[in-house]
């Protein structure tokens, strides 16, 4: 099972039971709030689609990854549902799915705004990384460690025409891929030269 939710992806009608239930009456309580730029579909759904299809199942530890692959088909259909509520009850608000830049192949079909692509060293250099990413519309690195450099993160992406980066955590020390408490007042000095940088321009 995928944490138990299975269903909601691959069951038609479990899939309409969550929109009708669930999905629409917090799009209809909280969507259209101002402090909501957009949703995030579903994050990294990569992991439970086999590499045959263009994820990556097969490189999940066993001990979390789903008894067998999640259908193709089945992803896209939940997706464009979910997106679809979110445009009939929140117009306005933008639509994305956060997806590994090795794996962007996956969303190229789907009726997304914007790109919203993740990075992680294992993946390779950033920079051929980013050249990858399709420029028929925006994107943003959507996900990335804070342990590294980043400055060079930001010229990077903004170089390659992004629309932003949003870090993988601001909060010192939560994972491995977060810089320690003793760097917190350099790596937020870095966002704010940045920030400054971009503006002055």
């Amino acid at each position: 099972t995928i944490r138990g939710r299975r269903k909601i992806i691959e069951d038609p009608e479990i899939r309409t039971g969550f929109i009708k239930r669930f999905l629409e009456p917090f799009l209809k309580e909280f969507g259209n709030h101002p402090a909501v730029f957009g949703f995030d579909v579903i994050n990294e759904p990569e992991w439970l689609v086999a590499k045959a299809d263009g994820g990556g199942w097969e490189d999940v530890n066993p001990k979390h990854r789903p008894e067998t692959p999640v259908s193709l088909d089945a992803l896209k259909s939940f997706i464009n549902a979910c997106a679809a509520s979110v445009r009939s009850i929140c117009p306005g608000k933008f639509v994305t799915v956060g997806i590994s830049c090795v794996h962007l192949e996956l969303t190229k079909d789907l009726d997304m705004d914007y790109t919203s692509a993740h990075w992680y060293p294992y993946m390779g250099d950033l920079s051929d990384n980013l050249a990858k990413i399709p420029q028929n519309k925006p994107y943003i690195l959507e996900e990335f460690p804070g342990k590294d450099e980043l400055g060079s993160i930001f010229n990077a992406v903004k170089k390659n025409g992004g629309a932003g980066a949003l870090l993988w955590n601001l909060r010192p020390a939560s994972d491995d891929q977060c810089y320690r408490w003793n760097q917190e007042e350099a790596k937020l000095n870095s966002i704010r030269q940045f920030v400054e940088a971009v503006k002055n321009e």
